[in-house]
């Protein structure tokens, strides 16, 4: 069901990172934002990946207007009657940080499993307003890693 809709997480409107949360329907409009009912991401995310598998919407890594995140949360799907999805919950980080990544699912019969890869990677220099902050000093990314959703473990891609 949650395969009939496009997700949109985060982003950046000129002034902040944003943790909200809009879902297109294509057989309804406008699009409907779930954060209207508090279903907000936990961290604002620029950048960030996406990948759906088995009922779990996970957004790994981003901006979040003053550093580049290891950070991730999933959003796993609902009993129908109490809406399409519970919460969003912290999952363990990834091992680099990273933005202007990709992420994509497998599934196997021991569950899914995610690959996330590229992107930029690790900064340094001083925090400031997202947008207006001192240039910072980034490197892109070649690495990848794996999540295993069902042990919550990462481990280095391929």
């Amino acid at each position: 069901e949650v395969m009939q809709y496009i997700y949109a997480l985060g982003g950046f409107d000129g002034e902040r990172c944003s943790r909200d949360v809009c879902i297109f329907s294509p057989d309804a409009v406008p699009t409907t934002r779930v954060a209207k009912n508090g279903r907000q991401m936990l961290c604002a995310r620029d950048g960030a990946a996406s990948a759906y598998a088995n009922g779990h919407l996970i957004a790994f890594g981003g901006h979040d207007g003053s550093t580049i995140q290891t950070s991730c949360e999933v959003f796993t799907a609902g009993a129908p009657d109490h809406g399409r999805f519970q919460t969003w919950t912290e999952i363990r980080p990834m091992s680099t940080c990273r933005m202007m990544h990709c992420a994509t699912p497998f599934e196997d019969l021991a569950g899914p499993t995610f690959l996330v890869f590229g992107g930029q990677g690790s900064q340094t220099g001083v925090a400031g307003d997202y947008g207006t902050a001192p240039p910072r000093k980034s490197s892109t990314l070649d690495t990848a890693e794996w999540l295993d959703l069902s042990s919550g473990v990462w481990t280095a891609g391929p």
